[in-house]
Protein backbone atom coordinates (compact mmCIF):
# COMPACT_ATOMS: atom_id res chain seq x y z
CA UNK A 1 0.00 0.00 0.00
CA UNK A 2 1.17 3.38 -0.84
CA UNK A 3 1.78 5.79 2.37
CA UNK A 4 4.62 7.47 1.68
CA UNK A 5 5.85 9.79 -0.44
CA UNK A 6 9.92 9.91 -0.94
CA UNK A 7 10.45 14.04 -2.13
CA UNK A 8 14.10 13.10 -3.57
CA UNK A 9 12.55 10.91 -5.85
CA UNK A 10 8.81 12.90 -6.20
CA UNK A 11 7.04 9.35 -6.16
CA UNK A 12 4.61 7.23 -3.75
CA UNK A 13 6.01 4.14 -2.24
CA UNK A 14 5.55 1.88 0.32
CA UNK A 15 6.82 1.05 3.80
CA UNK A 16 9.20 -1.27 2.44
CA UNK A 17 10.31 0.95 0.29
CA UNK A 18 11.18 3.87 2.66
CA UNK A 19 13.03 1.12 4.60
CA UNK A 20 15.52 -0.40 1.27
CA UNK A 21 16.33 1.66 -2.03
CA UNK A 22 14.55 5.11 -0.48
CA UNK A 23 16.33 4.58 2.60
CA UNK A 24 18.56 7.58 3.02
CA UNK A 25 15.79 9.73 1.06
CA UNK A 26 13.51 12.61 2.33
CA UNK A 27 9.94 10.52 2.93
CA UNK A 28 6.73 12.26 4.10
CA UNK A 29 3.13 10.26 4.33
CA UNK A 30 1.48 10.40 1.29
CA UNK A 31 -1.59 11.99 2.48
CA UNK A 32 0.21 15.09 3.68
CA UNK A 33 1.71 15.54 0.02
CA UNK A 34 -1.84 15.22 -1.28
CA UNK A 35 -3.17 17.85 1.19
CA UNK A 36 -0.70 20.06 0.08
CA UNK A 37 -1.45 19.41 -3.83
CA UNK A 38 -5.30 19.85 -3.29
CA UNK A 39 -4.87 22.74 -1.76
CA UNK A 40 -2.30 24.88 -4.10
CA UNK A 41 -4.90 23.79 -7.16
CA UNK A 42 -7.76 25.19 -4.79
CA UNK A 43 -5.69 28.04 -5.09
CA UNK A 44 -5.10 27.76 -8.89
CA UNK A 45 -8.69 27.21 -10.11
CA UNK A 46 -9.65 30.09 -7.49
CA UNK A 47 -7.75 32.58 -9.43
CA UNK A 48 -8.51 31.11 -12.89
CA UNK A 49 -12.28 31.81 -12.06
CA UNK A 50 -11.42 35.30 -10.62
CA UNK A 51 -9.90 36.21 -14.26
CA UNK A 52 -12.71 34.15 -15.88
CA UNK A 53 -15.14 36.33 -14.10
CA UNK A 54 -13.25 39.67 -14.79
CA UNK A 55 -13.13 38.78 -18.20
CA UNK A 56 -17.32 38.54 -18.43
CA UNK A 57 -17.16 41.56 -16.43
CA UNK A 58 -15.23 43.53 -18.87
CA UNK A 59 -16.26 42.06 -22.16
CA UNK A 60 -19.95 43.12 -21.00
CA UNK A 61 -18.97 46.73 -20.43
CA UNK A 62 -18.23 46.70 -24.79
Amino acid sequence: VMEFYCESCETAMCLDCTEGEHREHVTVPLRDVLEQHKAALKNQLDAIRNRYMCYIHNSQLL
